[in-house]
């Protein structure tokens, strides 16, 4: 109870609320988001029939990164598929070439092979729990060769 408040939180995902949820379906849901949404937590309380609140709590908006065009850069990384969607809306004719490109999640990893380019360091994973340690491991790798 937090101020006479059901506040429940797992330590990942939003499937691990599953339980807590459907004990109190009868209850009143509140989603803090920002304007883009997660599609993937809304269909998961439509899955389970059980009605939410979102509340649009921040906005999402692209850095003007124009200043950047000359610059060549061999590893870019990227945390999330908005990212990529905003390098591309500045940069609409960026080629990978002989870049590196670092990702964080699965969301990411997939906006990056959309787009027809390669990942070379994938973070978010059991080996690679942060862009961190993908890139040290990635590093340990390539500088052996």
């Amino acid at each position: 109870m937090f101020r006479k408040r059901k506040v429940f939180n797992g330590t990942k995902s939003i499937p691990e609320l599953k339980s807590y949820i459907l004990r109190n379906k009868e209850e009143k849901f509140f989603l803090p988001c920002n304007d883009q949404g997660n599609p993937d937590v809304i269909k998961f309380f439509r899955d389970l029939k059980v009605p939410i609140q979102e509340a649009v709590m921040y906005r999402t908006v692209n850095n003007d990164l124009t200043e950047l065009k000359d610059i060549k850069y061999d590893i870019i990384a990227f945390f999330s598929a908005l990212e990529i969607k905003s390098m591309f809306e500045q940069f609409p004719d960026f080629k990978q070439e002989d870049r590196r490109i670092c990702v964080f999640g699965t969301s990411a990893s997939k906006a990056v092979t959309e787009r027809g380019m390669t990942v070379s360091m994938q973070a978010g994973t059991p080996e690679a729990p942060s862009i961190a340690v993908a890139l040290e491991n990635y590093l340990k790798v390539s500088n052996k060769k």
